[in-house]
């Protein structure tokens, strides 16, 4: 799986649970920008890449790779 696919599942899921970039900055405490930058599929830290999966209770399994 790449970090595309990755990223193509996290936006169905933020459009199902009716996320904003807003939303997702304040239950994770990545800046809007960051926020927006990353949905929009430009490389960030592992740190903040997870620290917003963890913040949307978004579950990746490891066997999918």
């Amino acid at each position: 799986m790449t970090y595309r696919q990755i990223l193509d599942q996290l936006n169905r899921y933020k459009y199902t649970e009716g996320y904003s970039f807003t939303e997702i900055s304040r239950r994770t405490g990545v800046p809007r920008n960051t926020v927006a930058r990353m949905f929009d599929g430009d490389s960030v830290s592992v740190h903040v890449f997870f620290k917003v999966l963890k913040g949307l209770h978004f579950e990746l399994k490891l066997e999918e790779f």
